[in-house]
């Protein structure tokens, strides 16, 4: 389970960095497959 707060976070410091939200999404991503 995620926290919703956490990822609304990460989330909007992405629309600041949109370089970030790659690296955020591959994270995310990696966690899933684990």
């Amino acid at each position: 389970m995620w926290d919703v707060r956490r990822i609304l976070l990460i989330l909007f410091e992405n629309l600041f960095k949109p370089r970030q939200l790659c690296l955020a999404v591959l994270k995310y991503s990696l966690r899933l497959a684990s």
